[in-house]
């Protein structure tokens, strides 16, 4: 070996290590929002939802935490430790759509026992946003799976979300089941369903008692396993827009 090999091994080694800290992603960390993140969280939040209303008051982040971070609202940012820029932005809640379904209208002592049941076991990211100077980098993926835990840890059964269909493998990877309409069994046996518009509503289950299962000529997977004995015997089919127990 030629007597200066190693000092150029390693002048070729720091230039590497130099040229890896160049290019380096943002070290982020994964928070509960602040009132001074007001604006960067909301303009984040916006990006996710350019056709919709993000109809939440922007003293959201003033609220003290209690069933979630901010009141009823799981308000998280990814921040940039170097910079203390917000490079990413969570929202989550407890569904609204379980309060707009007609197996949970108002004013019906059975629908609201099956609203309150449902609103106690499902929670909902209902926005996530990463700024695009600093996407591919797991952001999106850290914000999930926080949110996720938070969603554990006040004793949620079952994580929801609505999706483009472009993000179906995406959110695959991270363990969701996505389709255009989701089925839920009830204490009653009647079936819920749910399901965007446009593009899938994406769902997790965040207990071993909780399943989603797939079954011939069912217009979605169904969740089972959510509400205390609502599980489906071996045998079960579906037929004619309604389940046949064996």
């Amino acid at each position: 070996m030629p007597k200066n090999a190693p000092a150029r091994a390693r002048r070729a080694a720091a230039a590497r290590t130099a040229s890896t800290r160049a290019h380096r992603p943002a070290t982020v960390r994964i928070e509960a929002a602040v009132p001074a993140d007001t604006h960067d969280y909301f303009e984040l939040l916006m990006t996710a939802l350019p056709d919709s209303q993000l109809d939440v008051p922007e003293m959201l982040l003033h609220l003290p935490p209690m069933e979630f971070t901010h009141g009823p609202a799981l308000c998280l940012v990814a921040r940039d430790t170097r910079t203390g820029n917000v490079v990413g932005a969570l929202l989550g809640a407890v569904p609204v759509w379980i309060d707009e379904h007609p197996l949970t209208l108002p004013f019906t002592l059975p629908g609201v026992l099956l609203g309150a049941l449902m609103a106690d076991n499902i929670a909902e990211t209902i926005a996530v946003a990463v700024d695009p100077a600093h996407r591919r980098q797991g952001i999106a993926r850290n914000l999930i799976t926080t949110a996720e835990q938070h969603f554990r840890d006040a004793g949620f059964k079952l994580a929801a979300l609505h999706h483009a269909p472009a993000l179906a493998d995406f959110y695959a990877r991270l363990g969701y089941h996505s389709c255009q309409r989701l089925l839920i069994l009830t204490p009653s046996g009647d079936m819920f369903g749910q399901g965007p518009k446009d593009g899938f509503i994406g769902a997790k289950p965040l207990r071993p008692s909780v399943d989603i299962v797939t079954m011939p000529h069912a217009p979605g997977p169904i969740v089972t396993g959510l509400f205390r004995g609502c599980v489906l015997p071996p045998g079960t089919r579906f037929e004619d827009n309604r389940l046949i127990l064996p």
